[in-house]
């Protein structure tokens, strides 16, 4: 067999050798272009990879979806979500009272076809008005939402201020003009209200007096007591008709004073103190009535005429 010359061994395994190095390149630097993305760091047999997360994102850009579209279409389907989802439904109601006038039974009859609503949907003003619709005497209400499915109402009445005898059947009188059926109270006196009212017309939590004159009534009692020390009241009168308080005391003298627009009530109370202070006790002395409805003047009847006087009561107010 022939060799071949020196020369040319040599040559060919430089070749091989050149080939085989130029190979080697080759793949390591597709090996690099493959990992260039990526980050490999060894410390402490510890292994870090760190991905490029915004890549996820140009997939928007690359097919043109405006960002304002995707917004939008996230803002409907959370919007489907809530509305569709039974979570977000009323199914517990919790009733507070503030006071000893409102009627349990009758406010969770009121807000009862709350049940099984949206939470969104529930707002104070129609709570509220829905309470009023039952009982005038609410004076205000306060509503809490507890997600995922109760709402708390905290309501508030009106002051109650006078017994009334209505029909033979006895009622809290509150500040608004509103009765509520309930035994006699000893804290609070007793108005006697002389006025029609029809015995077939449900009046149970209603607001069947004007409160306007209601606020008077009460403003003069008060400031009766205020400003004449020692009276004690006995009973009350409200004729509604005439817009008329007459008020007894102990001695039976019987105070007529005008609720009407005609005269300010703080005028006929100072008439009084004047009368009481410079002319005649209205506690010591026996007087059948004062009567204060005049402006800037003082009718009364004393008890040396007391038959006629009484005679003429009777006859103006039918008693």
């Amino acid at each position: 067999m022939r060799q071949a010359p020196a020369s040319k061994l040599k040559l060919f395994t430089q070749f091989i050798k050149n080939k085989f190095s130029k190979k080697k390149k080759t793949n390591s630097k597709i090996i690099l272009n493959k990992i260039e993305n990526w980050t490999f760091t060894k410390k402490r047999n510890n292994f870090n990879v760190r991905v490029d997360y915004l890549e996820y994102f140009r997939f928007f850009q690359k097919n043109y979806i405006p960002y304002y579209l995707i917004w939008w279409l996230s803002i409907i389907i959370i919007t489907i979500f809530l509305v569709l989802w039974p979570i977000f439904t009323v199914k517990y109601i919790e009733i507070i009272k503030k006071d000893n006038i409102t009627n349990m039974n009758i406010a969770y009859k009121a807000v009862e076809d709350l049940r099984w609503e949206k939470l969104y949907k529930i707002n104070e003003l129609d709570v509220f008005n829905k309470f009023k619709n039952y009982q005038d005497n609410i004076k205000s209400i306060s509503l809490k939402i507890q997600l995922p499915n109760t709402i708390k109402i905290e309501a508030e009445s009106y002051k109650e201020i006078f017994n009334v005898l209505i029909n033979n059947n006895t009622y809290i009188l509150v500040e608004n003009g509103t009765v509520i059926p309930s035994p006699i109270s000893k804290s609070l006196k007793n108005l006697n209200v002389i006025m029609k009212i029809d015995k077939n017309k449900f009046i149970d939590y209603k607001q069947i007096f004007n409160p306007f004159y209601i606020e008077k009534i009460n403003n003069i009692i008060t400031k009766l007591e205020e400003n004449i020390v020692n009276i004690k009241i006995v009973n009350l009168y409200y004729y509604e008709n005439e817009r008329e308080l007459h008020i007894e005391i102990e001695n039976w003298n019987r105070l007529i004073f005008s609720i009407d627009d005609d005269i300010d009530p703080m005028e006929q109370i100072e008439k009084l103190v004047i009368f009481n202070k410079d002319y005649s006790s209205i506690i010591d002395n026996k007087i059948v009535y004062i009567d204060l409805r005049i402006k800037k003047k003082i009718f009364y009847c004393e008890a040396v005429s007391s038959k006629q006087c009484n005679e003429n009561i009777k006859s103006i107010y039918w008693e």
